[in-house]
């Protein structure tokens, strides 16, 4: 499947900068050669976000989890704090 695909990719660089030369510029077989590698690493980007999630999907989901209740309970007693503190100064 490797093989396959660098050799795919190979022959997509190679052919491409004679074959678009000829019909303009001779900058766009360049331009060409840069879309396909965006999208190759697009393609390869998205893949390998896959795998991660599939291996840590899990553990970043109970991790922010925590992180959602942590900060809940701390702007809860903020609040109840603040609260407190001004009751604390009507009755003063």
């Amino acid at each position: 499947m490797k093989k396959s695909a660098f050799l795919l990719t190979v022959a997509l660089l190679g052919l491409s900068l004679p074959a678009m030369a000829s019909k303009g510029y001779a900058a766009d077989g360049l331009w060409l050669m840069l879309v396909i590698a965006g999208f190759l690493l697009l393609i390869a980007g998205i893949l390998q976000g896959i795998d991660y999630l599939r291996k840590n999907g899990r553990r970043m989901v109970m991790r922010a989890v925590v992180l959602i209740r942590k900060a809940w309970t701390f702007l809860r007693h903020r609040r109840e704090k603040t609260n407190a503190e001004h009751l604390d100064m009507a009755h003063a």
